[in-house]
């Protein structure tokens, strides 16, 4: 079974994240700059919620005239699903499902190492389909294993 850990070798642990201070117009160019979905979001280095593109979306519907300045405490989703680094992939794939979420930070303890998300689930699935091709391929052709 691949484990998380060996998702985040790959993909990398770069977690972005603010402070729960932050206005929603500055996480929002954040998100921007590091081309990211989502950042976590601390407070004084502790892990207090997540905020994402669906969270900025909904916070200008509502509050359109204002919503840039009012801070991403005000949003953020603060009832977080975690997983760890040694946790099986497919477990975290079923959070995601189960609990309509797109991001998933990857704890150590109380330390955040990263953060999966949907596309990493997506490319995983992509992998995982092509290589039954190929080994259905090459045993047709019978050269399985090769």
């Amino acid at each position: 079974m691949e484990k998380v850990r060996d998702l985040l070798n790959v993909k990398g642990r770069h977690v972005a994240k603010c402070e729960q201070s932050c206005t929603l117009g500055e996480s929002a160019a954040q998100m921007s700059s590091e081309d990211v979905g989502s950042l976590l979001v601390h407070d004084g280095g502790e892990l207090k919620g997540i905020l994402t593109w669906h969270d900025l979306l909904r916070a200008l519907a509502r509050h359109p005239e204002d919503a840039g300045t009012r801070p991403v405490s005000d949003f953020m989703t603060t009832e977080l699903i975690t997983t760890t680094e040694d946790a099986d992939y497919s477990e975290v794939a079923d959070k995601m499902v189960s609990g309509h979420v797109r991001h998933v930070p990857v704890m150590d303890g109380n330390t955040v190492v990263g953060v999966v998300d949907r596309i990493d689930v997506v490319a995983r699935q992509f992998r995982q389909s092509e290589e039954k091709t190929d080994d259905l391929e090459a045993y047709i052709r019978g050269t399985y294993p090769s």
